[in-house]
């Protein structure tokens, strides 16, 4: 369908967007050429896993045949399996165990089980929280500048992982971790395999098990230079998925911290085991912290059209002050909305998708331990939702990704990052180490000027030639691009396809975000890719409740909105009447 004829058809509905003319104007005069016929920007972000551990199998064997040179943040050169990570043994005496990254055998018959689909399935979890991820990554609980002058070693996965396995898992006669019903961890799958030399956050998947993420890869493109936006949890690299910054917050929300209180505040492991929200801290940073515009606010202060799509909540909605908006009984639906706007042609232009985190259901998130199918199943509907709706497949670009890579091994290491700047300035609630200026007087650094992991990713468009494996514009042009993609590389790519406006942005970090329009490299929408993309067969039994994490702090935000009447299902606008109500203020 050409541009007029799509314009008549969504006047003919009722759906009021943008002028493409004018945005086609602009972006031509921005860029020196003619804009992607780009309408609608779908975003699927899913949780805690990291490109290695998703598709690092699949671009190892790209890279060693030559077909693909590494990126030029990749910079070791090694097979992903010459990898490892050196853990203290039960021996001290013996030294430390070096443990490899590693994947189940091919021909392993149990390849497709449902333990062998949910690694690192231990239920600690990996290490989530931002002191512990510095010591994956850094080797030190607060990287001084000396630290980041040396760069990340990324050499302390396994080990943090076996601190947090001991720490919170009980012990059993013999002195070995074993689940809450006393039943022993399954050795490499969750607890740390000294043995075989396995630990669970060593563990890459094999492409058959990422079936739908090798399809989409083979069928469009990837990139291997996506990198988590802040080293930190699923809130700090959500909020800068959607404000461009994270408010320098590294972590959720304040816990109860009993272990420190009972020992004078001196206790550094209760980031490994406070799991207890603190309630009255949360709400009163929900309220308080995050105050500035979302992309989507900016997005429709120019015209376009946006929804939130989710599973169970939307944390979008409840991180941000979109929880303020007015407009959001008309914004925010449900999955099943979001096939039912694309079936009758009214999908917005910019459109958020969430999975259900619910530890109480069925979790298609990816988080671990949930095995990876659940979420893969997501993606392919979603693909499949689009591709049947040829006026709205021929104008789209669907974006796969996850928040983070929680404790979970990545051999790329994180570069520099460019401060948001915005929204460091308020007063900081409940952060032992203060704001980003109060870690560099303590002697420390800025852990907003250094991004997270890599994380999973995957660009679907017909405007996508097959195959492609996508880095940013300038990536091979000595002093140009500076900096990888990350999740402001989103917002990036909204304001300059939706907008024509590269002059656009929230703060300074996605000011200077690459965009992903680059991996737009067709002149129409030429690759249509597959009509069905599938997905093998598999145990849906839910996991026993004890074997759920969500660090994603869902579950408590379920039970505060549950203090006042029923959502009906659905977040809309009355969510700023119901905080308002928990925060006394009505």
């Amino acid at each position: 369908m050409g541009r007029d004829a799509a314009l008549i058809v969504e006047r003919e509905l009722g759906y009021e967007l943008e002028d493409w003319g004018s945005v086609d104007t602009k972006y031509k005069a921005a860029f020196g050429k003619d804009r992607p016929d780009i309408r609608h920007i779908v975003v699927l972000m899913l949780e805690n896993r990291t490109f290695d551990g998703c598709q690092g199998h699949y671009m190892n064997k790209k890279y060693k045949k030559g077909e693909v040179k590494r990126s030029k943040w990749d910079t070791d050169g090694k097979d992903l399996y010459e990898y490892t990570n050196a853990v203290q043994g039960p021996d001290p005496e013996n030294g430390p165990v070096d443990f490899p990254v590693w994947s189940v055998a091919k021909d392993d018959e149990t390849m497709m089980s449902q333990n062998n689909l949910s690694v690192p399935k231990g239920p600690a979890g990996p290490v989530e929280k931002f002191h512990f991820l510095n010591k994956c990554t850094y080797g030190v609980l607060r990287p001084t500048p000396e630290d980041i002058k040396k760069g990340p070693n990324m050499a302390g996965f396994a080990s943090e992982y076996l601190k947090k396995e001991k720490a919170n898992s009980p012990s059993n006669a013999d002195g070995e971790t074993v689940n809450a019903d006393g039943s022993p961890l399954i050795p490499g799958i969750a607890a740390t395999d000294f043995k075989n030399k396995r630990s669970p956050v060593m563990h890459v998947y094999r492409p058959e098990q990422m079936t739908v993420f090798t399809q989409l890869m083979d069928a469009f493109g990837c990139s291997d230079c996506h990198f988590s936006s802040a080293p930190c949890q699923t809130w700090p690299n959500r909020l800068f998925a959607a404000c461009g910054t994270c408010f320098g917050y590294y972590n959720n929300i304040p816990y109860v911290n009993k272990t420190a209180e009972a020992d004078g505040g001196k206790d550094e492991t209760h980031y490994f085991q406070s799991e207890e929200v603190h309630k009255g801290g949360s709400i009163d940073k929900m309220a308080s912290s995050y105050d500035t515009d979302t992309v989507f606010h900016k997005l429709e202060q120019h015209g376009v059209q946006w929804a939130i799509y989710h599973g169970q909540v939307s944390l979008a909605v409840l991180t941000t002050s979109l929880k303020w908006h007015l407009s959001l009984i008309d914004r925010v639906k449900t999955l099943d909305d979001f096939e039912t706007d694309v079936r009758r042609n009214r999908l917005p232009s910019f459109v958020w998708l969430e999975p259900n985190y619910d530890a109480e259901g069925t979790p298609n998130d990816m988080h671990p331990p949930a095995n990876v199918l659940f979420g893969q199943k997501l993606i392919r509907d979603v693909y499949h939702t689009l591709r049947s709706k040829q006026d709205i497949w021929d104008h789209t670009l669907f974006i796969v990704t996850t928040d983070e890579g929680v404790g979970s091994f990545d051999h790329v290491k994180p570069p520099a990052a460019a401060d948001p700047v915005v929204g460091h300035d308020h007063e900081y609630v409940f952060q032992d180490d203060g704001s980003p200026d109060d870690m560099i007087k303590a002697g420390y650094t800025n852990p907003f000027t250094r991004f997270g992991t890599r994380v999973p990713n995957l660009l679907i468009s017909p405007w996508i030639s097959k195959g492609s494996v996508v880095r940013p514009k300038g990536h091979d042009v000595e002093g140009e691009c500076p900096y990888p993609f990350d999740h402001t590389s989103i917002i990036r790519t909204a304001f300059d396809l939706l907008l024509g406006r590269p002059d656009m942005h929230l703060t300074e970090r996605d000011k200077v975000a690459p965009s992903f329009a680059c991996a737009l490299d067709l002149d129409a929408p030429l690759n249509q890719g597959p009509e069905q993309v599938l997905v093998p067969r598999f145990d849906e039994k839910p996991l026993p409740k004890g074997h759920r994490h969500a660090c994603h702090s869902v579950p408590f935000l379920v039970e505060a909105c549950r203090h006042t009447d029923s959502f009906g299902g659905q977040l809309h606008s009355g969510i700023a009447h119901r905080l308002a109500g928990l925060l006394g203020v009505l």
